[in-house]
């Protein structure tokens, strides 16, 4: 997760966050006491991703946030290789 910067007639945009998401996802805030999701692992290669998609969804709709939040914290919840290949997305 780098920052990055682009100037366009004469402004500055700094974004930060992961690369593969667009601008307006990586620079939505999470409320300072944010957590995530209770009692959903992250995933990993070897749980079904139907299954966690699910749990995932559930939990956070029942901590109220909007969809922007539960998208940028998705990449948070991966693990291990599943880390890797977001990472890897041109």
């Amino acid at each position: 997760m780098t920052p990055s910067a682009s100037v366009g007639a004469g402004m500055i945009s700094k974004t930060v966050g992961v690369p593969r998401l667009v601008p307006a996802l990586r620079n939505e805030r999470l409320r300072k006491d944010f957590k995530g999701p209770p009692k959903v692992p992250n995933y990993t290669a070897d749980l079904p991703p139907e299954g966690w998609i699910e749990s995932y969804e559930l939990a956070m709709e029942m901590l109220d946030v909007n969809d922007a939040v539960c998208a940028k914290y998705f990449t948070m919840m991966l693990d291990g290789s599943t880390r890797t290949w977001l990472k890897s997305l041109p």
